[in-house]
C-alpha cells in the first residue's frame, strides 16, 4: 500500500511540475511583452484561469500537461522574446509572426526537439540566426522573412534539419554564400533566399533537391554561372533569380526540363544567348522576367501561344523584332503586358 501510495505521490508531483514549468515560462515571457493592455491579446493571461486556456495556448491530451503550440500572429505584441520559451519542452508550433517583436533570437529555442513549425516572419529581430536552432531536429518549417537578421545563414541547419521542408529567409541582410549544406535538405519544397547580401556563386548540389517546387534568391550579390545542375529540377513551379551578377544560358530544351513551371524570372542579371522557342511551350507559364540582360537573337514567334501569361518583360535586351523571324503574338495575343516585350533602352 505505502508502494502505491509512493508512486500515485510521485506521477502527481511530476504533472504539477510539468504544468508549472510551463506556466513559469509562459509568464516569463509575458514579463517582457507589451500588448495593448487589459484589452490585448495576453490580457486572458493570469491566475483566474488555467494556462491551457490562456490565448494562444494549446496543450496537449497526456499528464502531465504541457504546451504544445503558442500561436499569436499579427497580436500586437512588442518587446524581447524572453529565452524562457526555451523551457517549453514539448512545443511543436511556434507562431509570433507579424508582431513588433525586437532583439535577438533567443538560442535556448535549440532545447525544443519536438518544435515542428517555428514562424518569426514579420518582425524586428536582429543579430544571427542562433547554430544551435538545428538542434530542433523535428523542425518541417523554419520562417523568418521581414526581419533584421543579418550574418552568415549557419552552415548547420543544412546538416541537421532533415525534416525541413519550408525555409524562408527573405527580405533580412543575411551575407556570405548559401551554405552548400543546404543541398542535405532533401524534403526541402521551399526555399526562399531572396532580398538579403548573400554573394559568391550557387552551389550547384541544389539541383539535386528533387523536392524543390520554389527556389527564390532574387535581389541579392550573387554572381558566376547559374550551374546547370538547377535545370533539372522538373518539380519547380517557381524559379527567381532576377537582380543578381548571374551568367550563362537558357537551355534550347526548357521547355521540357521545367514542365511546371509558373514563375521564371532571371531578370537584371547577364545572361546570353537566344531566347528558346521551347520556353513558350510551359502552359503553366504567368510570369517571364528576362528583361535586362544581354539575350540575342528574335523573339520566338510562338510567345503569343501562351494562354495563361499575365507578366512578360524583355526590356532591355538586344533582341530583335523586325522581320519575318520576330514575334508575331501567333494564335490570341496574351495580354496588354506583351506591348513591352520589344521595348529597348
Amino acid at each position: 500500500m505505502r508502494l502505491v501510495l509512493l508512486v500515485v505521490l510521485t506521477i502527481g508531483g511530476a504533472a504539477i511540475a510539468g504544468g508549472s514549468s510551463d506556466e513559469a515560462a509562459l509568464l516569463a515571457f509575458k514579463a517582457g511583452i507589451s500588448d495593448g493592455g487589459m484589452s490585448g491579446a495576453l490580457a486572458s493571461w493570469n491566475s483566474s484561469t488555467g494556462f491551457c486556456r490562456w490565448e494562444g495556448v494549446s496543450c496537449g491530451n497526456r499528464k502531465p500537461t504541457r504546451v504544445v503550440a503558442l500561436s499569436l500572429p499579427s497580436s500586437n505584441l512588442a518587446g524581447e522574446f524572453s529565452p524562457a520559451i526555451g523551457n517549453l519542452t514539448f512545443l511543436q508550433r511556434l507562431n509570433l509572426s507579424s508582431n513588433d517583436l525586437h532583439g535577438e533570437i533567443p538560442p535556448s529555442l535549440g532545447r525544443l526537439q519536438r518544435l515542428q513549425i517555428l514562424d518569426l516572419g514579420g518582425n524586428s529581430f536582429s543579430g544571427a540566426i542562433p547554430a544551435n536552432l538545428s538542434s530542433c531536429i523535428s523542425l518541417t518549417n523554419l520562417l523568418l522573412t521581414f526581419n533584421q537578421l543579418g550574418g552568415r545563414i549557419p552552415m548547420e541547419l543544412g546538416n541537421k534539419l532533415t525534416h525541413l521542408q519550408k525555409l524562408h529567409l527573405g527580405n533580412n541582410s543575411f551575407t556570405g554564400e548559401i551554405p552548400a549544406s543546404i543541398a542535405n535538405l532533401s524534403s526541402l519544397q521551399y526555399l526562399h533566399m531572396d532580398d538579403n547580401q548573400l554573394e559568391d556563386q550557387i552551389p550547384a548540389g541544389l539541383g539535386n533537391m528533387a523536392a524543390l517546387r520554389q527556389l527564390s534568391f532574387q535581389d541579392n550579390r550573387l554572381s558566376g554561372i547559374l550551374p546547370a545542375s538547377l535545370w533539372n529540377l522538373s518539380t519547380l513551379t517557381v524559379l527567381a533569380a532576377n537582380s543578381n551578377k548571374l551568367q550563362g544560358s537558357i537551355p534550347a530544351k526548357i521547355g521540357d526540363k521545367l514542365p511546371d513551371i509558373q514563375f521564371f524570372g532571371l531578370a537584371e542579371n547577364m545572361f546570353t544567348g537566344v531566347i528558346p522557342s521551347s520556353l513558350f511551350n510551359l502552359s503553366s507559364l504567368t510570369t517571364l522576367l528576362l528583361y535586362s540582360n544581354r539575350f540575342t537573337g528574335f523573339v520566338p514567334p510562338t510567345v503569343g501561344r501562351l494562354q495563361s501569361l499575365v507578366r512578360l518583360y524583355l526590356t532591355s535586351n538586344r533582341l530583335q523584332a523586325n522581320d519575318r523571324k520576330a514575334a508575331r503574338l501567333d494564335r490570341k495575343p496574351v495580354n496588354d503586358t506583351t506591348k513591352a516585350i520589344f521595348g529597348r533602352q
